[in-house]
């Protein structure tokens, strides 16, 4: 009787709504203006560091640039997913690039082990950060990581640059076409753009097995009833004017 239950519960609970979050640009998305910005945005973000000052505010989503790039030694890594738990961590940022994180899908997948390993239960692994349009070398790079023998991530994350809705749909319908025939897993937008209509647009968008989406960029929410996202000291901050 109480699985009947459990299974009636779950055809009724509420879906998961699409969380609109933000990756911050420079010059926001270091430390302190990095946590300000936050919190004046007071939703999830991420800004491709992972330190601890930045994991003491639960709306930070930590991430792995490239091996390069990390968060530390693979220990340490593992200690920050157990003092910190129930993060999503994503793995690699258009690794694709030369100009980005700039790793061949073969050397990715090794290294995807190790930090799948490392974090292991205290954290949701998302993977690779691909930029899935306008260009596509992206799924190319994600074929060859599979094949590769790249595991396979609990979500995947990839970024989405469009100039309307309508663009957007078509775009999310490619993908959804290939997830399906790689796993259907969630998929986060680590990454989107571009223009205020579209940041509008995706503030209130929703579809089922996308968690989240992360606007890159904080100008276009000052535009939208957040004019005290961008406060005035910061426009005159010396890291901003180069004096």
């Amino acid at each position: 009787m109480a699985v009947i239950l459990l299974i009636l519960l779950s055809w009724f609970a509420p879906p998961q709504q699409t969380a609109h979050c933000y990756a911050m640009p420079e010059p926001w998305k270091h430390w302190p203006t990095y946590l300000d910005v936050t919190a004046r945005l007071d939703t999830c973000t991420h800004n491709w560091y992972t330190a601890r000052q930045f994991l003491e505010d639960e709306r930070h989503t930590p991430s792995i640039w490239n091996a390069d790039y990390t968060p530390g030694t693979i220990t340490q890594i593992a200690q920050l997913a157990a003092d910190y738990p129930g993060r999503t961590w994503l793995l690699f940022n258009e690794p694709e690039f030369a100009g980005q994180a700039n790793t061949p899908p073969e050397i990715a997948a090794v290294h995807v082990r190790y930090w799948s390993e490392a974090i292991g239960d205290n954290g949701t692994i998302a993977c690779c950060g691909n930029l899935f349009y306008p260009a596509m070398g992206g799924l190319d790079w994600l074929e060859r990581y599979l094949a590769a023998g790249g595991p396979v991530p609990d979500v995947w994350h990839i970024h989405i640059y469009v100039a309307n809705d309508w663009e957007w749909q078509n775009v999310i319908g490619a993908w959804q076409r290939w997830n399906a025939e790689h796993g259907n897993l969630p998929t986060i937008i680590s990454e989107a753009g571009t223009g205020q209509a579209m940041h509008d647009y995706l503030a209130t968008w929703h579809l089922d097995g996308f968690p989240a989406v992360y606007w890159f960029g904080i100008a276009e929410a000052s535009q939208v009833g957040g004019a005290n996202v961008l406060s005035d000291e910061w426009v005159y901050m010396p890291a901003l004017t180069g004096e």
